[in-house]
């Protein structure tokens, strides 16, 4: 094959024809004249022929001579963009490279030998030589965008910026130069885009938002200053989306930018508005709040710490309004509304956690913090949050509030959910157990079996099994096949009949294991009336052959119902009462006043005011009890109930003392109810039994501790003091939390009986004693 000069090659006449070619593709749009499809194949011949001549083949040639037409092209669509700026720079630069990516694609078709042959056995060569299409943007990189990069720059800056500010109505120009500069990457598209585009934008978004930001916050309420951040990130984000789908490695980037500028340098500004929106209720503040600080690293710890100290004060000035109260009556009555309002911070604090902070972790963990620091408050000297709570869930199962069964329930998930923030939940426990008992010793219509026993599923779930053994034991023992059968004998025994001597007769008999019932509260009544009298003989005769004498009945008469029938005017009215106030009100059927005095020494002849009793006559063990003290607590509801009062009190004042010369008339007046329920004791009754379940409550207390410290030494038969103190709370935590002093007066008693011995050399470790 012969040598082709240089020269001989630059004036070979193949080559001029195939620039008339070129000529026409590349200026194709300008002059409106292109190559048609017969054309095509004769300059794609051409090309053909100078690439595969036996003895006359030009690849190389060819190559660089395509590489020169562009270059000069290229040159020459330069000299139309210098005097350009800004957007029309912008748009005749993405025009003219759209119209030279479309020519260069003709022009890679008609020498697509190249790339078949030539340009594959060249890179096989390790010799850098590109395909015609990268060839093109490469030349379109180097010649033109580099010369005028600068100028590009300012114009997508400026184009941006009134992007910001609304002023753009063509968006697709700022797609088209990413994906542009994606193409004149070439071999590494990301880095090219990086350098030329990204890095700079990054820091203009700064830039201006950090001026923007900085001059709104100045002169705008923080309210308008969220609105306007949140609306800023939005809008960043859609311009994102639509601008840089490409490289979404830009995404997270701007995101940052954002953060910092607007919300990072704002962040005391920020946090320190939280409370005042907390203390308003801004639910749209606050949503844009954490719209804003959930963006940014540890953005939301402090206002977490925040939410759960306002809601700790919040929660403080229901405590204390509580706390206020100066007597057990005014604490009682205010019992509802104040379990209520603490409900209600409950459902405003968790809805703000769940709408506003997207139910996220910080807050709701403030929000149990928050909870459980209020809920073990001191509620005052009368009566404690727990039993306060149980008070109102006392309320609600009696039917006291018109609800029906779906509201009920809601009720009760909104009591338990109060609960399981109580750090000593036994106490809460020991006040359960007890009204549990009384209601299903009363009985009555008004008993809501369904709700009672939703109750004690939900305190079960929240505190297990254990907790609500007893509470399962009484319900079952109540409302059990027992208590019917019971029921169905006796009848059969008094001869088919539920009455004795005209009077209806219910009885429950009871397992004494699950009750809360004490000694103190199986007081005899000698003096009741005949009528009853009557039905608890009948009775005993019955259960003595029953069970064959081998168990033995002791009577509650402060629990259970007596309802009686007095008339008021030519009415009559049906009084329900304990019996031991149905006692004291039958004495005043032949007397028409008696004192305090008379009145205990009728029902106890021969007693004095404090008195040994045994629970029955054939009860063989006494108990120290105060007959004035039980007389005064069933008397005063019936004297001075606010709602009706059967018994009229001289001296009227004070009524809620109830002295041993005090004088007592009947006052039964017309109702409008046809039939009152009173309640079986007082206010001071209440919190006689309030202490009683608290002195039960710490004996429990004591048991459980010594259990658990026995069951750790038998485990480990040496352990440390401070492990011991880890561990005993570890096991009883999930009902209260024991306190240093206890446990040690505990591991004292445990010494003393022989159970634990201390080292002789270090005091603080303990030893058990097998």
């Amino acid at each position: 094959m012969a040598a082709t000069t240089k020269e001989e090659w630059d004036n070979d006449p193949r080559l001029k024809e195939l620039d008339v070619g070129f000529e026409k593709i590349l200026n194709a749009v300008e002059r409106n004249v292109g190559l048609d499809g017969k054309e095509r194949m004769i300059y794609y011949d051409m090309c053909y022929k100078l690439c595969t001549g036996a003895n006359d083949r030009h690849e190389a040639g060819l190559y660089a001579h395509i590489t020169a037409v562009l270059t000069t092209h290229v040159a020459y669509l330069l000299k139309k963009l210098q005097d350009m700026r800004d957007e029309q720079l912008l748009k005749e630069y993405l025009r003219l490279f759209d119209i030279y990516r479309s020519a260069c694609r003709a022009v890679s078709n008609i020498s697509h030998i190249l790339a078949r042959f030539w340009i594959p056995a060249q890179r096989s060569a390790k010799k850098d030589t590109r395909e015609v299409i990268p060839l093109s943007f490469i030349i379109w990189r180097e010649s033109l965008y580099t010369p005028i990069s600068t100028l590009l720059h300012n114009a997508v800056a400026g184009f941006l910026e009134a992007d910001r500010n609304g002023q753009i109505k063509d968006k697709t120009l700022m797609r088209a130069y990413i994906e542009n500069l994606g193409l004149l990457g070439v071999d590494d598209p990301k880095k090219f885009y990086e350098s030329e585009f990204e890095v700079p934008f990054i820091e203009q978004v700064k830039e201006y938002y950090l001026k923007e930001s900085t001059g709104f916050i100045a002169a705008n309420s923080i309210s308008d200053y969220m609105t306007k951040a949140e609306t800023r990130i939005k809008q960043e984000d859609s311009t994102c989306e639509n601008y840089y789908a490409e490289f979404r490695e830009t995404r997270g980037k701007l995101e940052a930018a954002l953060n910092w500028a607007l919300i990072e340098k704002h962040m005391e500004a920020l946090q320190s508005s939280f409370e005042a929106m907390l203390t308003a209720d801004k639910i749209d503040d606050m949503t844009r709040f954490y719209f804003l600080l959930s963006r940014v690293n540890d953005g939301l710890g402090r206002s977490a710490k925040t939410f759960e100290s306002h809601l700790s004060a919040q929660g403080s000035e229901i405590i204390k309004e509580q706390a206020a109260k100066a007597s057990p009556q005014q604490a009682m009555s205010a019992a509802i509304p104040f379990i209520k309002k603490l409900m209600e911070l409950y459902q405003r604090y968790s809805g703000l956690v769940d709408k506003c902070f997207q139910k996220n972790t910080l807050f709701k963990e403030a929000l149990d913090k928050g909870f459980v620091t209020v809920m073990n408050l001191n509620a005052g000297k009368f009566f404690s949050v727990p039993r306060l709570l149980y008070y109102y869930i006392d309320w609600l199962l009696k039917g006291k509030e018109k609800t029906n069964d779906d509201e009920v329930m809601e009720r009760l998930e909104d009591s338990v959910r109060l609960f399981s923030y109580f750090r000593d939940k036994d106490e809460f426990g020991e006040y359960a157990k007890r009204g549990l008992s009384k209601r299903l010793l009363a009985g009555g219509r008004g008993f809501n079996e369904l709700a009672e026993k939703n109750l004690i599923s939900l305190l079960k779930a929240q505190s297990g099994n254990a907790f609500t053994r007893h509470m399962q034991g009484m319900f079952t023992d109540a409302e059990g096949e027992s208590v019917q059968r019971t029921k169905q004998k006796f009848q059969e025994f008094n001869q088919g009949s539920e009455k004795v001597d005209g009077t209806v007769i219910s009885v429950q008999v009871l397992n004494e294991c699950y009750w809360p019932i004490g000694a103190k509260e199986k007081f005899p009544v000698p003096g009741k009336p005949d009528e009853m009298q009557n039905c608890v003989n009948i009775f005993e005769k019955f259960f003595k052959a029953e069970s064959s004498g081998a168990k033995k009945l002791n009577w509650l008469y402060s629990h259970g119902t007596v309802s009686l029938s007095a008339r008021a005017g030519r009415a009559r009215v049906e009084v329900v009462v304990s019996p031991v106030q149905a006692s004291i009100l039958c004495l005043f059927n032949n007397s028409e006043k008696l004192t305090t005095s008379e009145i205990m020494g009728r029902l106890w002849p021969g007693e004095e005011r404090k008195s040994k009793l045994r629970t029955s006559k054939s009860s063989s063990s006494l108990f120290d009890i105060d007959l004035m003290e039980i007389l005064a607590f069933a008397i005063q509801p019936l004297s001075s109930w606010d709602k009706f009062q059967a018994l009229e009190k001289d001296p009227v004042e004070p009524r809620d003392n109830i002295g041993e010369n005090d004088a007592f008339t009947v006052k039964i007046v017309n109702h409008k109810k046809r039939k009152i329920a009173f309640p079986a004791g007082s206010a001071k009754a209440q919190i006689v039994e309030n202490n009683t379940d608290k002195k039960n409550v710490i004996a429990q207390r004591k048991f459980e501790i010594d259990a658990a410290m026995v069951r750790v030494m038998k485990a480990r038969n040496v352990c440390n003091w401070n492990d011991m103190q880890v561990q005993v709370v570890e096991q009883v935590k999930n009902r209260f939390m024991p306190q240093t002093k206890m446990m040690k007066e505990r591991l004292e008693s445990l010494i003393e009986r022989g159970f634990i011995e201390r080292d002789t050399d270090e005091t603080s470790r303990l030893k058990y004693i097998a």
